[in-house]
C-alpha cells in the first residue's frame, strides 16, 4: 500500500504516518471476509505481516496509471514495496512538498492519494497540482467540496490540540473521497478510493 515510501517520507512527520498506517490497516482488514480470497502483504510501521484478502477488481478507479500522475510538475515516481498482484508507487514533485502514492495496475488504478503541505484555505483553492490531481482521475467537481470541508477541519482543529486527526469523506459519482487533516503535522491527506456499491 505504499506505507514503506510513507514510513520512509521526510516530508511526512510521524504523527501522519502512524494516522496514515491505521487507516490503510483498517482498509485491509475491511477488504477481508470476501468469497475470493488472495494472500497479500500488507506492511504496518515497518512490519510485514500476510493477511488473506481479495483483490476486488470492481474497486477500481477507471483510472490508469499514465492518467493520474499526468502532472506538468511532474513527481518522480518509484516503484514500492506492492500487494502481492498489486503494484504500488509514490514520488514527490519537483518542488518536493507534494507526494503522491498509486496503487493499483498501470491500466486500472485502486487508490490515489496525494499529501499537500500545511495549505492555506486560499492556497489550497487555487493550488494547480490540486486541481490537477482531481482533473486526472476525474473529479473536477470535488474541489469545492474539498476547500469547504478542509475550512471545517481546520477549524476543529484549533478547539482540540495538536495531533488530533479531523477527517471527512463524501461519495462523488463511483468515488470516495477521505480527507484527512493533522494540525501537528501541518499536512493534508486526500485519498480516493471506489465508492462501495450497495
Amino acid at each position: 500500500m505504499g506505507l514503506y515510501a510513507l514510513w520512509k517520507s521526510n516530508t511526512i512527520t510521524k504523527g501522519w504516518k502512524v494516522g496514515w498506517s491505521i487507516i490503510i490497516f483498517i482498509f485491509a482488514i475491511s477488504l477481508l471476509g470476501s468469497e475470493d480470497n488472495t494472500d497479500i502483504k500488507v506492511e504496518i510501521a515497518g512490519k510485514s505481516t500476510a493477511e488473506s484478502t481479495e483483490v476486488d477488481t470492481s474497486k477500481k478507479l477507471n483510472v490508469s496509471y499514465e492518467q493520474a500522475i499526468n502532472f506538468s510538475n511532474s513527481f518522480k515516481m518509484e516503484k514500492l514495496r506492492s500487494w502481492e498482484g498489486v503494484p504500488a508507487f509514490g514520488g514527490n514533485n519537483t518542488e518536493n512538498n507534494y507526494y503522491l502514492n498509486i496503487v493499483g495496475f498501470k491500466d486500472n488504478i485502486i487508490v490515489a492519494n496525494l499529501v499537500v503541505p500545511a495549505p492555506s484555505i486560499k492556497k489550497l483553492s487555487k493550488s494547480t497540482t490540486l486541481k490537477q490531481f482531481l482533473k486526472n482521475i476525474e473529479l473536477q467537481n470535488s474541489l469545492g467540496w474539498i476547500v469547504n470541508t478542509y475550512s471545517k477541519l481546520y477549524e476543529q482543529s484549533k478547539n482540540k490540540g495538536s495531533f488530533v486527526q479531523h477527517e471527512d469523506s463524501k461519495n462523488f459519482e463511483n468515488k470516495n473521497i477521505q480527507l484527512l487533516y493533522n494540525d501537528g503535522g501541518n499536512e493534508l491527506y486526500i485519498s480516493i478510493e471506489h465508492k462501495d456499491l450497495e
